[in-house]
């Protein structure tokens, strides 16, 4: 949330869901970013964001290690799918 914000109103439009190779983790696209949920306790885990418009794509590696993201904007994104962290920014 931007500094200052007491809370978020909504978690966006949703436009793909993906689970963790192992089943463990839930990866939805949103018009503000990716949400992560724990699929045992239904528990919003994070929100990974990094772009300036809607995700519409997202995939885990099939080792789990390494999430995917696309974009509206023509931005794919690479991600630590143990602890979220962006990783890189390949390509436009």
């Amino acid at each position: 949330m931007p500094e200052g914000a007491k809370a978020r109103v909504g978690e966006g439009w949703i436009s793909e869901i993906t689970y963790s190779p192992d089943g463990a983790r839930l990866a939805v696209t949103s018009s503000i970013g990716i949400w992560m949920y724990d699929v045992q306790t239904d528990e919003e885990l994070d929100l990974l964001k990094a772009y300036r418009h809607w995700v519409n794509s997202v995939s885990f590696s099939l080792d789990g290690r390494t999430i995917v993201s696309g974009s509206w904007d023509k931005t794919i994104r690479l991600w630590d799918a143990q602890t979220d962290e962006h990783l890189r920014f390949p390509t436009t």
